[in-house]
């Protein structure tokens, strides 16, 4: 796990006030692989509720180009209501993979950015090292196939910016 911090106290929130779409993952090739295949049938991941919007202000990206070292990246914010979990997996990167024909899995990056300072319950491990009691503004990232999960087994809806691009 590749860890950070980045100063948001001069940046507005604003991940409460912009509208979220339901995320589904009925695209096998744009979703992820479970860890361990053999549990894929003990999760509903259609149950899943987690929405995702690309409304981030532009002042926000400019912060976070300046500050991670990849190039073409793209990015959403993820709100995941209480009660969810989103299984131990790796990335398939569909989308993007299909936005950069001949781009190795390995030669991607993902960062996910903090939105709110942590609550109990609000979890995140990547390759088996647990992450919680962030601040906003904390950022964690992994190569790849990395295997990760997150879940939000607390009271408090938990945001995340997710950020994926080109190592360079």
């Amino acid at each position: 796990m590749i860890e950070g911090h980045i100063d948001l106290t001069k940046f507005e929130p604003f991940h409460k006030n912009i509208e979220y779409e339901h995320m589904k993952w009925k695209d096998k090739q744009q979703g992820f692989n479970f860890a361990v295949p053999d549990l894929e049938a003990a999760y509903n991941i259609d149950s899943l509720q987690v929405g995702v919007s690309r409304n981030v202000p532009d002042d926000y990206l400019e912060l976070f180009k300046s500050i991670f070292n990849i190039s073409s990246f793209s990015y959403a914010v993820q709100k995941m209501f209480p009660g969810n979990i989103l299984p131990y997996h790796s990335d398939k990167y569909g989308f993007f993979l299909s936005q950069h024909p001949g781009l190795k899995i390995e030669n991607i990056i993902r960062y996910i950015v903090f939105l709110e300072d942590w609550q109990p319950g609000h979890i995140s491990e990547i390759d088996g090292d647990s992450h919680t009691k962030w601040k906003r503004g904390d950022w964690i990232s992994w190569r790849g196939a990395t295997p990760h999960l997150a879940a939000n087994l607390g009271f408090e809806d938990r945001y995340a910016l997710q950020i994926t691009g080109i190592i360079k």
